[in-house]
């Protein structure tokens, strides 16, 4: 039963690192790792406003969270993960659903834990308290309009 409470905990951390940039005013950056690809990142593609306005300063360090934190995920894996994220990103399975399926030990589990509270407190930390204010509205209706399906 624990196990299955940190891998709930770790996954839902994870989906909402994921999410948070996403939220935000950020140039997607694509990184040299299959795994780091699997996001639909593409640096020509123009940045997508969510109502949350970044500094430049404030995109570029977002993107150095956001690839700081693809490396630490990445080394936290074991060979055989990295092999089966690869093959089920190629498949078109979407990243979410591909992290989800991973097998993660305890330790493995507390180390992803340990790396998305650390990149949330950074967003965090980036981010004024207008921006965080929006961003909680934005977040509390979207659970709203899925409540609502």
């Amino acid at each position: 039963m624990r196990f299955k409470q940190l891998s709930v905990i770790a996954t839902a951390i994870a989906l909402s690192t994921v999410t948070l940039p996403q939220t935000v005013l950020a140039n997607p950056v694509a990184s040299r790792s299959t795994i780091a690809q699997a996001r639909p990142n593409n640096p020509n593609r123009p940045a997508r406003s969510a109502g949350i306005q970044l500094t430049p300063e404030q995109q570029q360090k977002l993107v150095e969270i956001q690839n700081n934190t693809r490396s630490q995920i990445e080394k936290i894996f074991t060979a055989e993960q990295k092999r089966t994220a690869e093959a089920r990103l190629k498949a078109g399975v979407p990243p979410r659903q591909v992290f989800a399926e991973l097998k993660f030990t305890p330790q493995q589990q507390q180390a992803l834990q340990q790396v998305f509270i650390s990149s949330q407190q950074q967003i965090e930390a980036l981010l004024t308290n207008e921006q965080k204010q929006e961003l909680i509205r934005q977040q509390q209706q979207r659970q709203q309009q899925q409540q609502q399906r």
